[in-house]
């Protein structure tokens, strides 16, 4: 890439896609379907592995560092959750990673040597040292290139005594199995980026492995994944408590709207309405009341229902007083019971009955 290029880049990364009035670029948007979510969250594996021995090539989707810019500003005003496209990218990736180091571990059990568990063990422990002398030396090289002598020096000090603890178990190992199957090359399978290691490999092999973009960018993908699965699970929690209290809210409002709307229509002498309970049975039962008597003045049609506890709908009730009497036996009951008796679906029937006077 010329000068030139990378200093357009830097600009599209910084600027986004309208940096310079180049509103031909503005024909696809961040949002676009054909836009690579990982890349706008700076996670996409075409990426990340660019130029290791598994570069994946020219991802499917768009990557443009305009769009991501574009997205950085807008998502300080708006959540697009993002987030979840990545991470269903990534588990995908990461699976398949996962599923071939087991193929390669499959393929060593078969075609090395069989030892026994105790053998296996003592060369496990090797395998352990040479992976930890092996990061060590990778923090080593990192902190000496960020001219951090000091506590490059601590570190290194740390790789002799695992050096030490290496030699050990190697000669532990040796003592437990044949010279001559000593000398053959055991190998086990990295667990983050399915790699083979050597039980001999030196310590060079070790660091530039362990500080190799390769296993490098297995763990930042990882370690990506994991932080997208707390985003997201955090964000739908959230979602749901909001859809949760929006819910509520508009039951509340709901409930409070039929409240006014009964009590509007409570006058004295105009109509009267019995009072009764019918359960869901084949055939039509008149319960006892929750308070015997006339209702005066509910004057709603037989279309109109709501959700109402029976205290709250006494407590409508009850504003003009009533006059407990008893329930005609052919009384039409105005409540009409659903699953939950705490809980009601209310048809509010209007029902003329004659004074008995």
């Amino acid at each position: 890439m010329s000068a030139q290029a990378q200093m357009r880049a830097m600009l599209d990364q910084l600027m986004g896609t309208s940096r310079d009035g180049d509103t031909t670029r503005q024909r696809i948007k961040f949002s676009d379907d054909r836009v690579c979510k990982s890349h706008l969250l700076n996670c996409c594996p075409h990426d990340v592995l660019s130029g290791t021995r598994m570069d994946l090539g020219e991802c499917l989707k768009v990557h443009d560092l305009a769009l991501r810019a574009d997205y950085e500003i807008a998502s300080k005003d708006q959540d697009f959750f993002f987030e979840l496209d990545a991470m269903d990218h990534l588990q995908s990736f990461i699976a398949d990673c996962d599923r071939r180091t087991e193929v390669a571990k499959k393929r060593l059990a078969e075609t090395q040597e069989e030892i026994s568990a105790e053998v296996a063990a003592k060369a496990e422990r090797v395998h352990e040292l040479n992976e930890e002398i092996g990061k060590l030396l990778a923090k080593v090289e990192q902190l000496g290139a960020d001219g951090n002598v000091e506590e490059s020096q601590k570190v290194m000090d740390e790789v002799e005594k695992a050096r030490v603890k290496k030699r050990e178990a190697e000669e532990v190992y040796r003592n437990s199995m044949p010279a001559s199957s000593f000398q053959q090359q055991k190998l086990r399978v990295c667990e983050v980026c399915s790699a083979y290691l050597g039980l001999h490999d030196n310590d060079r092999r070790l660091a530039d492995h362990f500080g190799g973009k390769l296993h490098l960018g297995f763990i930042e993908i990882r370690e990506k994944l994991e932080e997208l699965r707390r985003i997201v699970a955090d964000k739908q929690e959230k979602r749901n408590q909001e859809r949760l209290k929006r819910r509520e809210e508009r039951e509340r409002e709901e409930r409070e709207k039929l409240r006014r709307n009964i009590s509007s229509h409570l006058t004295v002498n105009t109509f009267k309405f019995s009072l009764g309970l019918l359960f869901p049975t084949p055939e039509p039962i008149c319960c006892e009341m929750i308070e015997p008597g006339f209702v005066l003045g509910i004057a709603l049609t037989p279309a109109q229902h709501l959700t109402l506890g029976l205290a709250e709908l006494l407590e409508l009730c009850t504003d003009p007083p009533l006059k407990p009497v008893e329930v005609p036996v052919d009384g039409i009951p105005l409540v009409q019971c659903v699953d939950c008796p705490n809980s009601l679906r209310v048809p509010l029937i209007q029902v003329p009955v004659a004074d008995k006077t």
